[in-house]
């Protein structure tokens, strides 16, 4: 059974929302308005093995902009990602040139990272996901 101590231990705790529990559909200032209208204190971005969402890593200077004015104006933060794209970019591969891609693509998430706030990068450590 909690006691009281342990209630407020997690209250002190940051809970942040996952985007991909939002409508794909909803804009970055939609996004980060229903996270904090839902009692979060942050969201997590998803960096997955999509096209669209691995392209974020190399999003321009004004598409960067853009969404840390979304951020600013929401005022929530987005504190973590979610890397799943090293499925696709396996650092584990037997082939040299998906081991390569899956550094370079840690790479670009640790910059995306420092550029815009986030503190924590989720990573596992995939071997050959789609080639078993």
């Amino acid at each position: 059974m909690l006691e009281a101590q342990d209630l407020r231990n997690l209250q002190e705790n940051l809970i942040g929302l996952y985007e991909k529990a939002l409508p794909k559909q909803l804009s970055w200032e939609e996004r980060l308005v229903a996270a904090k209208d839902a009692g979060f204190d942050f969201m997590e971005i998803s960096i997955d093995e999509t096209d669209d969402r691995i392209g974020r890593l190399h999003w321009s200077k004004s598409e960067r902009t853009k969404l840390m004015e979304c951020i600013h104006r929401v005022n929530m933060p987005i504190l973590s990602m979610c890397l799943s794209a090293n499925r696709r970019y396996p650092i584990g591969s037997e082939r040299e040139e998906t081991r390569n891609s899956g550094i370079q693509l840690i790479r670009d998430a640790i910059d995306f990272a420092l550029d815009r706030g986030v503190r924590v990068i989720q990573l596992a450590g995939y071997d050959e996901y789609a080639y078993p």
